[in-house]
């Protein structure tokens, strides 16, 4: 032992005030101490019954919440906002009950389904909507099916060009995407209960339009609810439009298009569109 070692030893020994005061704050800050008990929040002391009505309570269903410009999420918009941070962060057992009631009432709107070039498309495969952490826990989701005459396609920088497509072709083209997002939500969507659909077209005067190939796509989504929600046409076949599409989204909702019963077997009523398109 060096002498050094020596000179500490002997200033230990005989506890001199500075050394033994510096010694006592050291091991004030290093040696552990028991934690407080944790309290628990007296509102997980309600029952669960009741607690579910103050999460809708707290938890509006009608505000809207863009979600853009948020790549990362695969959704455009949702119908209710987030539960509040602070409580959230009170433990995670209420935070956990938060989300629940969260998911129950929230609508996520997920990029439509239309015919323009992948560039003009935020999530075009809906790789990103499949990565997403929130869509195992949705169960209602919207969506716009967009027939359009005029597709967007990808021009030099930021040109915008388009070119005009017969109703063969759009309905072609969307049925292509209907068919990735019908893939995801099945694959990824595992307690998805319901899907409103809003629908834009541009064609149906004189015209033959095959839109039951569009619903076709979804016919193996099993326990989904199907929803009318907005129906834009022109006006003067608004009607026939009308009358196609609830007539497509009622089958998805018997199973009639794949041979079997569905959930409900009735269709929600549409949501009416005075205004003309054009």
């Amino acid at each position: 032992m060096s002498s050094r070692d020596f000179s500490l030893l002997s200033l230990f020994h005989r506890r001199k005030p500075k050394v033994h005061n510096q010694v006592n704050r050291i091991s004030t800050l290093i040696l552990p101490t028991r934690a407080p008990p944790l309290l628990t929040p007296p509102l997980l002391a309600l029952p669960r019954e009741i607690r579910d009505m103050i999460y809708a309570y707290i938890l509006p269903r009608k505000r809207r919440s863009p979600m853009l410009p948020t790549p990362h999420t695969g959704f455009t918009s949702v119908s209710a906002p987030s539960p509040p941070f602070s409580l959230q962060l009170t433990c995670r057992q209420l935070r956990s009950e938060l989300m629940d009631a969260f998911y129950l009432i929230a609508v996520f709107e997920v990029g439509n389904l239309n015919s323009h070039s992948r560039r003009w498309r935020n999530d075009p495969d809906y790789e990103i909507l499949a990565a997403s952490p929130h869509l195992a826990r949705i169960r209602h989701i919207r969506v716009r099916i967009s027939l359009d005459r005029m597709s967007f396609k990808a021009g030099h920088a930021h040109d915008a060009m388009f070119h005009e497509l017969s109703s063969e072709q759009s309905v072609e083209m969307v049925c292509q995407k209907a068919a990735q997002l019908a893939n995801v939500l099945q694959n990824g969507a595992e307690n998805l209960r319901s899907v409103t659909v809003d629908w834009w077209d541009d064609f149906g005067y004189r015209e033959v339009v095959e839109r039951g190939r569009v619903f076709e796509q979804f016919r193996f989504l099993d326990g989904v609810r199907w929803k009318a929600g907005n129906i834009y046409a022109l006006k003067r076949v608004k009607r026939d439009v009308e009358h196609e599409v609830r007539k497509g989204l009622q089958e998805l909702d018997e199973g009639m298009l794949r041979n079997r019963k569905g959930v409900s077997g009735r269709i929600e009523g549409i949501k009416e569109a005075d205004d003309d398109m054009r």
